[in-house]
């Protein structure tokens, strides 16, 4: 049998989930696939924070309490059912509920509990992420919220060092000015709007 998707294709899909166009062929396959009945409530968690959230490991550990070896356990066994169901392997699917989320913690309860859309996301789950991330310290989420991120590197640079530099304001940066602008000089740096402004 010749198989119509491999690991790696799944992967992809999973990881551009939100970029592909409704009507995109592969996206409905996966759509129908993730549907049927065949994946138990821990495999749907995995599926959900990793895919659906976009998380790492780490932050999958986390918020799952799942154990390492568990969560390639898990990881393993979802791939298997996937590309079985996506090669043409017979399940029983059921449509998803009508369930709206409320909350982060909802949504975790609610994709190992009910049959939901885990790549549905309302904007109460994604405010909800965006806090839980800032309390664990992550920089994105923290520059989101607006929230001021210190950076050590630059208060602990010396006006002395070859690093630190001041541009006037409404001023182009030259060679005077810029140690980094210098140092792209004399590396034959070619900028983006440079090399479109020849043509």
């Amino acid at each position: 049998m010749n198989e119509l998707y491999s690991k790696k294709e799944i992967v992809v899909l999973l990881e551009n989930y939100y970029s592909f166009d409704d009507l995109k062929d592969e996206k409905i396959d996966l759509d129908i696939a993730l549907e049927s009945e065949i994946f138990s409530g821990k495999e749907r968690l995995f599926l959900a924070l990793s895919y659906a959230l976009e998380l790492n490991f780490l932050k999958v550990m986390k918020l799952s309490n799942f154990y390492f070896e568990e969560i390639e356990e898990v990881a393993k066994s979802v791939f298997e059912k996937l590309e079985a169901v996506l090669n043409g392997y017979k399940v029983d699917s059921k449509k998803y509920e009508n369930y709206e989320c409320t909350s982060l913690d909802d949504y975790i309860k609610s994709v190992q509990t009910k049959h939901i859309n885990i790549f549905k996301l309302s904007y109460s789950i994604r405010r909800d992420l965006l806090v839980w991330l800032a309390l664990d310290n992550e920089d994105l989420a923290l520059s989101a919220l607006g929230l001021k991120v210190e950076d050590e590197w630059l208060e602990n640079v010396s006006k002395n060092s070859k690093y630190y530099y001041e541009v006037p304001s409404k001023k182009r940066k030259n060679s005077t000015n810029d140690e980094l602008y210098r140092q792209d000089l004399n590396n034959s740096v070619t900028y983006y709007s440079d090399f479109y402004a020849r043509f």
